[in-house]
């Protein structure tokens, strides 16, 4: 089983590179930082206005003193902020990004072999994000299964299955912040792992 991340965080990745050991994690999701609702939009518009250069401006992260590139992708959109690469600065990111836009594209074109998991952040229920969650699931191939796992403060629960014929569990981070090792250490946590050799494995 191959998973391909989703984001909308870098958790999903980290669990597919250090805890599946799957090298050269391609999808443009894996590092970045965005929300449920963009990475639809991303998917409807396939990928037109996140490889436009165009749209690309730095943005203040976390802290005054980080600045990170940013895509702007518009009314509707929103903000896809590239947590770990600079593609208008360095080249070489801008082409791994445009390979990581044409694998997702092939698959999302097949059901063989291949698991889809997201993160959201706390705070950030599945309730809230239900719409853009069931958007992603009717692009993704119905034969392929699709996680999404919140990091919740409070809460562990599932995997469940919902209606919507999309897995959901939550990860208790307790009072953490983005900054805080739990919260870095997330898509390596055993709870993680577990849900997701119950889910694909």
């Amino acid at each position: 089983m191959r998973l391909v991340s989703l984001g909308t965080n870098c958790a999903p990745g980290v669990q597919i590179l250090r805890e599946r050991k799957q090298r050269g994690v391609a999808s443009p999701f894996s590092w970045q930082v965005c929300t449920p609702e963009l990475v639809l939009n991303i998917l409807q518009d396939n990928f037109t206005k996140l490889l436009d250069k165009e749209r690309y401006t730095a943005y203040t992260w976390w802290t005054e003193k980080e600045n990170r590139l940013m895509a702007d992708l518009g009314s509707g959109f929103g903000k896809f902020v590239f947590a770990h690469s600079d593609p208008l600065k360095n080249p070489d990111d801008y082409l791994k990004l445009k390979a990581q836009c044409s694998y997702l594209r092939r698959c999302l074109n097949t059901d063989n072999d291949l698991g889809y998991i997201m993160s959201i952040w706390r705070h950030q229920p599945y309730k809230k994000h239900k719409e853009a969650l069931v958007g992603i699931r009717k692009i993704i191939p119905k034969n392929c299964k699709f996680f999404v796992c919140c990091m919740e403060q409070g809460q562990n629960l599932g995997p469940t299955l919902t209606e919507d014929d999309i897995y959901y569990g939550a990860v208790d981070i307790g009072g953490a912040e983005w900054g805080d090792m739990r919260v870095r250490a997330y898509g390596e946590s055993d709870r993680y792992t577990r849900m997701i050799d119950e889910i694909f494995y």
